[in-house]
């Protein structure tokens, strides 16, 4: 019996995740590192170990990929942050409790990430494409925290109005964020956190008033 020949091994769709995944992962270390004029093709398929005709196989060239990384990285962000807000067992505060603990770890809190996302920014400020993904992204974000906020304040027994109380806790996380990656000794992620805990507090034990508050409309039309 002749012997018969190893086919050609076919690439599974996970073999085409896996290399898309690395392009992708290999883009954000470039742009870290050499910010978004210096993450050449050539630069991300050296730090990808891949051939440029391969990035060309999944991607529409630089701008393409570039656009997908931080696509990915953006919806890899609001699933973890959608899931701590939504599904983590308990009432409304401790899922928010939770959020606002996964908000500040490593994952999310460092100079690599900045740079990543000073990168990005950048580009969301020139780039039509860039600007509708941020939308996307922190529409669905907000909308998420003005959810939960507007639980809370109802457990309360406090009318608010969830959305731009969501608007007002969204600065003060980017803003605890932003100070925390450029400089790690201005205070402690759990120092973060209790910040974020003692806004809530605040925001709900007292009447909001003015454009945080429906009691305060209601009043005057009253």
């Amino acid at each position: 019996m002749a012997e018969r020949k190893d086919r050609p091994r076919k690439f599974s769709r996970f073999d085409a995740d896996v290399r898309r995944r690395s392009l992708i992962e290999a883009t954000a270390r470039c742009l870290v590192r050499d910010g978004f004029e210096g993450a050449s093709v050539r630069r991300i398929c050296q730090e990808a170990g891949v051939s440029a005709g391969l990035l060309r196989h999944y991607f529409d060239g630089k701008d393409d990929l570039v656009a997908t990384t931080y696509d990915t990285m953006a919806a890899d962000l609001a699933r973890i942050t959608h899931e701590k807000l939504t599904a983590t067992p308990g009432p409304a505060e401790a899922r928010l409790d939770a959020f606002f603990v996964v908000s500040f770890t490593p994952e999310f809190v460092s100079e690599e990430a900045l740079l990543a996302w000073v990168a990005f920014w950048r580009l969301i400020r020139t780039d039509r494409r860039f600007k509708e993904m941020h939308r996307r992204v922190y529409a669905a974000y907000r909308q998420d925290l003005a959810d939960v906020l507007g639980e809370i304040a109802a457990d309360r027994g406090i009318r608010i109005d969830p959305r731009l109380a969501a608007l007002s806790l969204t600065g003060l996380i980017d803003g605890l964020w932003l100070e925390l990656s450029l400089d790690p000794t201005a205070f402690t992620p759990d120092e973060a956190v209790d910040v974020c805990r003692n806004w809530v507090d605040s925001f709900m034990e007292r009447r909001p008033v003015g454009h945080f508050g429906a009691e305060a409309s209601a009043g005057a039309d009253g």
